[in-house]
């Protein structure tokens, strides 16, 4: 994702920053969601994202913004 824009800091996470929210340049939003959860060798099984969700290094899940006006 060449071209981005971003909401604020919210906190860090493994000395990266969380943004509350990040837009592309085609239009979507995804907004901060939660951390993911790690494997023990420090890998993250995609099985515990639903198909709205995407995850980002270092791990920070976010949600399709689309998709939280439906609903979960």
């Amino acid at each position: 994702m060449s071209d981005k824009k971003t909401g604020p800091a919210i906190g860090l996470f493994q000395d990266h920053p969380i943004y509350e929210y990040f837009a592309v340049t085609y239009g979507s939003q995804w907004v901060f969601d939660r951390v993911a959860v790690f494997d023990r060798d420090g890998s993250v099984r995609m099985c515990q994202l639903s198909a709205t969700e995407r995850v980002i290094a270092p791990g920070l899940v976010y949600r399709s913004q689309s998709s939280m006006m439906r609903g979960r």
